[in-house]
């Protein structure tokens, strides 16, 4: 998976939410390619109704995928304009 760095030339980072979870956010070029590789090492999609949904606001996507043990993983794609 290529991925796209953050402005402190990053692909990846550490979110904490509420002392209660801990997730990886991953930037990539290609989501669809990143979520597909992901679902082959056995992470899926949450239970969680607000989460299980994959969102498309047109200029970027975002995906919460969940491992075999549980950990969160988030998956960004910030869509590039043509020219």
């Amino acid at each position: 998976m290529k991925g796209m760095k953050d402005a402190n030339g990053f692909y990846v980072d550490i979110a904490e939410g509420d002392g209660e979870w801990t997730m990886i956010r991953v930037n990539v070029d290609d989501f669809d390619e990143a979520i597909a590789v992901l679902k082959k090492h056995g992470f899926r999609k949450p239970h969680h109704e607000h989460a299980k949904k994959t969102v498309d606001t047109g200029s970027s996507k975002f995906a919460v995928m969940v491992s075999p043990s549980g950990f969160i993983v988030t998956i960004s794609e910030h869509i590039k304009k043509q020219d």
